[in-house]
């Protein structure tokens, strides 16, 4: 009677313990030591010269057999997760591995034919967003390309770890806020010339509470973003587990709104230093407190004036609300109704500008009147 390989059969399996003892006493061959996993997927170990490695063997509905390096075994070196592995930890991944090959064969996953980094994560992330949203398409695209590109872009999202996420984040808090850096001299490649970015420069170390709070508060803001392409690659099934970040923590109490109040006066000196298109928007912000999106989206209809209420459509939380303007509502209608019919919006689209014009005509007519923003 012919005798039956310990390990091929999966007897040896069940005494994690043996392992290495029966994998030791192997041969060496190209063909792996094949173990079920289930029907059409099973886990092999190859024995090489240097040690074994963990094989994954996917059969098709057509027998087409697809095979996967998981990685090192743990015959020289206790296993690590991340590039040496036990039996236990190749049966995970290569359940993943079997889990998104289906979905390949069934049309419900397009494979990149190469290693899945960071930077495809925020590449799709993206889309999402402005699919979804993306109201603040440029805030997300500044701060990938200043923060987590250049760190992790690269980074294969099997190889991320807790560690590095938690070292970026630390290091993204110490370094000081960047400063406008103009492009460095041209490299001439065959063909083309390429553009050499100069050393990024800094401002000085602001060492105050103040300063380390603001650095605080912008690594949080960037690691919500990088947590936000991670979890949606997790969901689409690009990565087996969120381990590697879901349990790094942000700093705490650093998210403080700046308050800052004009007083009646400096309001009326304001909106009579404004031009009389900008004046009406000027004046919808102040009498409301809503924000620029909620007004640019808002119509006259949506004042009611006997009630003296705005309903704001597009809100932040993405929930219609009522913004109570009380005696100050014959002001607003004086200033943003008077004449118009129901469906005029209150800032017509010829007129609508993005963020940082709004911020800049702000400040100009800040200075205007004598007043600061």
């Amino acid at each position: 009677m012919a005798k039956v390989c310990p390990l091929r059969s999966g007897l040896a399996l069940l005494h994690p313990c043996r392992i290495f003892a029966v994998r030791f006493h192997l041969a060496e061959r190209r063909e792996p030591y094949w173990t079920v996993i289930s029907a059409g997927n099973a886990l092999g170990y190859r024995r090489g010269v240097k040690g074994g490695t963990w094989i994954a063997k996917f059969r098709d509905d057509s027998g087409k057999r697809h095979l996967e390096a998981l990685g090192a075994a743990d015959d020289a070196r206790d296993a690590d997760g991340l590039s040496v592995f036990s039996f236990a930890q190749a049966q995970e991944r290569a359940r993943s591995w079997f889990e998104r090959k289906a979905r390949e064969r069934s049309g419900d996953f397009v494979p990149l034919g190469r290693t899945y980094t960071i930077a495809d994560a925020l590449v799709e992330y993206r889309a999402d967003y402005q699919h979804r949203s993306g109201k603040a398409t440029d805030r997300l695209d500044a701060s990938a390309g200043a923060w987590i590109r250049p760190e992790l872009g690269p980074v294969p999202l099997d190889k991320l770890t807790k560690g590095r996420v938690v070292a970026w984040h630390l290091k993204m808090a110490e370094t000081p806020p960047r400063l406008r850096t103009k492009p460095g001299a041209e490299a001439h490649q065959p063909g083309r010339a390429v553009a050499i970015l100069a050393a990024q420069k800094h401002q000085e170390v602001d060492i105050s509470p103040e300063g380390v709070r603001r650095r605080r508060s912008t690594a949080n803001r960037v690691l919500t973003i990088l947590k936000a392409a991670l979890n949606h690659a997790y969901r689409e099934g690009r990565f087996s587990s969120d381990d590697a970040w879901r349990s790094v923590r942000a700093f705490r109490e650093v998210d403080a709104a700046r308050l800052r109040y004009l007083s009646d006066e400096e309001a009326r000196r304001l909106t009579n230093a404004c031009a009389a298109d900008f004046r009406a928007l000027v004046t919808g912000a102040l009498v409301s407190g809503c924000r620029y999106s909620e007004l640019a989206s808002m119509t006259v209809r949506d004042f009611n004036p006997d009630a003296g209420t705005l309903q704001v459509r597009t809100s932040k939380g993405r929930q219609t609300a009522l913004c109570s303007i009380g005696t100050r509502g014959p002001r607003f209608r004086r200033c943003t109704c008077r004449g118009t019919p129901g469906k005029r919006a209150f800032v017509p689209s010829r007129q609508r500008q993005t963020l940082g014009e709004i911020r800049a005509a702000t400040a100009a007519h800040c200075g205007l009147c004598g007043g600061t923003n």
